[in-house]
């Protein structure tokens, strides 16, 4: 780390530190670099406005931006690969062994290794945010309508079903 290093963000995850070193800006947007144990493992770009939004497993690390962009590293890899939703990323989580990529459209059942999605179910208003609780991803729109993400097992979809609670 040097002297010269800005960080804009740091926390720890398990027994990792994770950094977001900002790099520069050009414009409209900012990168920052992603550091992992003290080691540079990529650089994300961002809107100057965005605020990264991060999560973190046991085995991806992922940052999400408002334009669609999500970016993910294997933690036991070293290199940082991009992915385009083509929608904002609202929130990135794991369960089930799979990865649920909610984003202001639509939720994708999604596969970092495999770079694809199994499964997507659309919505008819902007998703605004997401959490999971009680084994299940609820997600609330723009007209404050709540719905849970149902996965069925047998045909492999995704549906949003009005929430009970």
């Amino acid at each position: 780390m040097s002297d010269k290093d800005e960080i804009a963000a740091r926390f720890i995850a398990g027994h990792r530190t994770v950094e977001l070193v900002k790099r520069g800006a050009a414009g409209e947007s900012h990168r920052l670099a992603l550091r992992v144990d003290g080691r540079i493992k990529g650089e994300v770009e961002l809107s100057s406005t965005a605020i990264p939004e991060i999560a973190v497993d046991d085995s991806y690390l992922f940052v999400t931006s408002p334009g669609g962009s999500l970016w993910a590293l294997r933690l036991e890899d070293s290199e940082l690969q991009r992915f385009d939703f083509k929608a904002p990323v609202v929130g990135v989580y794991r369960s089930m062994e799979r990865y649920w990529v909610v984003c202001e459209s639509f939720v994708a059942l999604w596969d970092p290794a495999e770079a694809g999605v199994r499964a997507r179910c659309e919505h008819d208003e902007v998703i605004l945010q997401c959490w999971w609780t009680e084994g299940r991803l609820t997600v609330e729109d723009l007209q404050s309508r709540v719905f849970d993400v149902v996965y069925d097992e047998t045909s492999g979809g995704l549906e949003l079903v009005p929430s009970a609670r």
